[in-house]
């Protein structure tokens, strides 16, 4: 269906950028067409999967949310160090990117030092997460999710009600159960999750309150990090236009002015990697009631996080991709 509506928007309507995609599965599929066409194409909505920006690189693709090992090492670093967890299992929706946000946190706590001791994957959609949590080890320390969408609703609540709140820290890999659209439901069980992000709306910068006021007035909510992500993307896109004119047809200096992207964004400074992948701040957040209001609160920043995670491209692409690493933990 993706690539059904991308081929409409480039043969059809003769757009010069496509912008946004969540899945990971659909941007993947997008991905030669995109190369083939020539059409730039900026992901913004999620789409982490690593292969999408490391294994065979278009010079039409960029990504301004984040790859699938960047947003997870930090909180499993912190996990280790700050939440002296030693013991984890990890349980994901069962689809390409939410397995590799799994992977990447379990392998980045091992190499800090823990044990991941179980892997549990439920298929999209699972409204019973009973036989789940059910198998969920009782002796670990931390559980590391990523169930998205109306799934973390239900799973977050389900361990609530099967006792386990408040008995096993659970941490969310990325915007999951704690993201800002679901909180709403999901948050009385949600408070006291940690989770890791590039962007919340409580990012306590100048920038971002001018952002959060103009957003909230024109769509009467606060943003999550595709909101932002897609702010980025379009603020890329007009600095781009205006250091070559306006000349959306000059593709090559278009292309090339949109790699030297250089911004201030809501969520901090941002730039593309040599990959066209941003290179941006990673935000540790938990989720607490201020107020009335149910709402992750920073607890640390990590500046400038890249995808290659500080190693040489050459090296990191060397290991095994994150969706391999699928059923080699707790053995």
């Amino acid at each position: 269906m993706a690539l059904t509506k991308t081929k409409k928007l480039v043969e059809h309507d003769r757009v010069h950028v496509v912008v946004g995609v969540i899945l990971s599965a659909a941007a993947i599929a997008m991905k030669d067409y995109i190369h083939a066409q020539e059409v730039p194409f900026i992901i913004s909505g999620a789409a982490v999967a690593e292969p999408l920006m490391m294994e065979k690189p278009s010079p039409y693709v960029f990504r301004t949310t984040f790859s699938a090992s960047q947003v997870p090492t930090p909180l499993a670093k912190f996990t280790y160090d700050k939440l002296k967890a030693r013991t984890a299992t990890v349980i994901a929706g069962d689809t390409v990117g939410t397995i590799e946000l799994v992977m990447g946190f379990a392998r980045a706590f091992e190499e800090a030092g823990g044990k991941v001791v179980q892997e549990l994957y439920a298929p999209i959609g699972t409204t019973d997460f009973g036989p789940f949590i059910g198998r969920i080890r009782r002796d670990v320390d931390v559980v590391a999710t990523l169930v998205p969408g109306a799934d973390g609703i239900r799973f977050i609540k389900q361990c609530e009600e099967f006792g386990l709140k408040g008995k096993i820290q659970v941490v969310d890999t990325a915007p999951g159960i704690t993201d800002i659209s679901l909180l709403p439901s999901s948050g009385p069980s949600a408070l006291g999750m940690y989770a890791s992000q590039p962007y919340v709306h409580t990012i306590e910068s100048p920038r971002n309150k001018q952002f959060v006021q103009a957003f909230r007035a024109k769509f009467a909510r606060d943003s999550g990090p595709p909101g932002e992500a897609t702010y980025v993307a379009l603020a890329a896109i007009h600095q781009a236009l205006q250091a070559i004119g306006g000349n959306m047809e000059a593709k090559p200096r278009f292309l090339e002015a949109l790699r030297r992207m250089d911004l201030e964004a809501p969520r901090g400074h941002v730039r593309f990697d040599r990959y066209q992948n941003v290179i941006t701040d990673v935000i540790i957040t938990r989720i607490e009631k201020v107020g009335d209001q149910i709402v992750p609160v920073v607890v640390e920043t990590i500046r400038e996080v890249e995808q290659f995670l500080g190693m040489a491209p050459e090296e990191y692409l060397k290991r095994p991709r994150l969706v391999a690493l699928k059923g080699t933990f707790g053995k």
